[in-house]
């Protein structure tokens, strides 16, 4: 019997030419530099995770494989905990919109009150 391994890890330059394409892509509201500063930190996390899962099966003989795809996943990962995050503090900033609205009127209201 015989295995072959698939799991190729890709070189740098290409996770970082991917992570660009994909921010490049989709606005997330930051500059240019924010960007590559993210491509690089998507690129380390990912070095660093298939660094450590070397040490793994040095240790305890377990495959753990970081491939390509998981690359991907990390990306997109990232972008859709940005778009729930983004929704949470749009939701939180309406509300805060709507109590100050609710304070204003209430103020308005309040020399009224202490003529009667």
């Amino acid at each position: 019997c015989c295995t072959i391994d698939w799991f190729t890890q890709w070189p740098t330059e290409a996770l970082l030419s991917v992570s660009n394409e994909f921010f490049a892509d989709v606005d997330i509201g930051v500059t240019d530099e924010v960007k590559e500063s993210l491509s690089v930190f998507c690129e380390v996390i990912h070095t660093s995770v298939s660094n450590m899962s070397d040490r793994f099966f040095a240790e305890l003989r377990r495959n753990v494989y970081t491939t390509p795809t998981s690359y991907l996943e990390l990306i997109n990962l990232y972008l859709s905990m940005l778009n729930d995050k983004r929704k949470q503090l749009c939701a939180s900033r309406d509300r805060v919109a709507n109590v100050l609205r609710s304070f204003s009127r209430q103020m308005t209201w309040l020399p009224v009150w202490k003529l009667s």
